[in-house]
């Protein structure tokens, strides 16, 4: 096959993905929005597919899209790995790992407030779920990881709201079985759905599952029940929350650094996260 995938372009059509749109991801990535849209017309070009479609006023993956997602991401963490696995970093590089949920606002933040304090420094992220991030600051892979938890209760962490959404033109009734979007375990909102739903009486099926917060929202956007999901900036595009089912347990986004990792970086990863929280102080891990 003369086609080829390229990284950059792969990276954009995750971030869209993940960010719920073309802004946000050009946001995310520090891009226009017209060369992620370029990105992904050239990975449409060399596939020979379409990958992304307008529904009324959103935008959804095709099926080509979605599964050409699976691969990207596969794709990106290899080609990561290996460059971490034979590069010979400075020490003014700092690896920052953050859960899915927050990367459209915190990966922003976060470079704009290290720029500042720490002007010599350089920035590589790592989006990915909960789990995998903090395996990276155990493996020493990662400087600073930021990730979903629940909030104990003694816990005086800032609380991130996470709320249940389904299709915006989907219309949810808990007369018989909700269905419901799942991450795959292990994965911090998966147990708190169900638990949820099983404490207030409302009977439930799973009708989708996925590894990823792209596979999630495009089960979502394709009307086939609902997922709870943090609101960290707003309602994504062709989805809508659900106002009458119960509310989970509360979270909190939570920062945990390496030991080697200077008081100074520490200090601006958790300023970042607190702008999020909208709080001055973030939950320590």
């Amino acid at each position: 096959m003369s086609a080829t995938l390229d990284i950059v372009p792969l990276r954009s059509l995750v971030a869209v993905a993940r960010c719920g749109g073309f802004h946000r991801a050009a946001q995310a990535l520090h891009l226009t929005q017209s060369a992620v849209s370029q990105h992904v017309r050239r990975l449409e070009t060399a596939t020979g597919a379409a990958l992304v479609e307008r529904r009324g006023r959103s935008m959804a993956f095709t099926r080509a899209g979605e599964v050409l997602l699976v691969h990207a991401d596969a794709i990106l963490t290899a080609h990561d790995t290996a460059l971490r696995a034979v590069s010979v970093q400075s020490s003014e590089t700092v690896s920052v790992a953050t859960t899915e949920h927050a990367a459209d606002r915190l990966i922003p933040a976060l470079t704009r407030l290290l720029r500042e304090r720490l002007p010599d420094s350089r920035v590589h992220f790592r989006v990915d779920r909960s789990a995998r991030v903090l395996a990276g600051l155990e493996d020493g892979s990662v400087d600073i990881a930021v990730f979903l938890d629940l909030i104990g209760v003694e816990d005086d962490a800032p609380v991130i709201p996470v709320r249940w959404f389904a299709a915006a033109d989907l219309a949810v009734s808990t007369d018989g079985e909700l269905p419901v979007i799942l991450f795959d375990d292990p994965c911090a909102l998966r147990t708190p759905s169900v638990e949820t739903l099983r404490a207030a009486g409302i009977g439930w099926r799973v009708v989708a599952e996925s590894q990823d917060l792209a596979g999630v929202t495009a089960a979502v956007r394709a009307g086939l029940g609902v997922t709870l999901l943090p609101v960290i900036d707003g309602v994504p595009d062709g989805m809508r929350l659900v106002l009458d089912l119960p509310e989970p347990p509360p979270f909190t986004l939570r920062v945990r650094t390496g030991a080697s990792v200077s008081e100074a970086i520490s200090d601006a990863a958790r300023s970042a996260v607190a702008d999020i929280a909208g709080r001055r102080t973030v939950a320590h891990a």
